[in-house]
């Protein structure tokens, strides 16, 4: 896929609808299209997000999407920033629909996968656990404990959903993968 952007790239998302791949490389989000057979271009650069309101003093500020996810028939992209918190673009208009700012110390975000149902966000909040969203509001509606062994060991890992939003899987530091039934938060595996 032809970005014009030499930097790593962080996540990917394919629209189901549009066939569009959402691209989080380097410090911008990238949104392209197949122009030729197999020959795919960004054709939309997002935006930069607008910062959280901080509350911790937050050094890092660098932009960096971690996780991608196409909403409302490919109208709409969720994006998990390192240190933005998850903001829904509009992809016509570039407009943030809503913004989540995640409300543990540091704001940083390790991961985050969209439910399919686009109604949840599991967002793995690089201090203690997952912590369970609903789409534009800062307080999470569920907390899911799983503390990394320590601050050596705090690594961003995968979060996603499992039996159509009834559970959440998640990697650990420590080498287990976990899951937790939802709503309820407990610890199947």
């Amino acid at each position: 896929i032809l970005t014009g952007t030499k930097a790593p790239v962080f996540a990917l998302a394919i629209d189901e609808y549009s066939g569009y791949v959402a691209i989080a490389v380097g410090s911008e989000i990238h949104i392209a299209k197949e122009f030729f057979p197999n020959k795919y271009a960004t054709f939309k650069i997002f935006p930069p997000p607008r910062e959280l309101p901080l509350v911790a003093e937050q050094l890092d500020k660098r932009i960096c999407g971690r996780a991608l996810a196409f909403g409302k028939r490919g109208s709409e992209l969720v994006v998990a920033y390192l240190n933005h918190g998850v903001v829904c673009w509009d992809i016509c208009s570039f407009e943030q629909c809503w913004q989540i700012n995640p409300i543990h110390s540091h704001q940083i975000v390790g991961h985050a996968a969209l439910s399919l149902d686009t109604k949840r966000i599991a967002l793995m909040n690089l201090g203690d656990g997952v912590d369970i969203y609903s789409p534009g509001r800062s307080y999470p509606d569920i907390c899911l404990k799983n503390r990394p062994l320590s601050e050596e060991k705090n690594i961003p890992v995968q979060v996603s959903w499992l039996q159509d939003g009834a559970a959440i899987v998640s990697g650990s530091s420590d080498g287990g993968v976990r899951i937790w039934e939802i709503p309820s938060g407990k610890l199947l595996q």
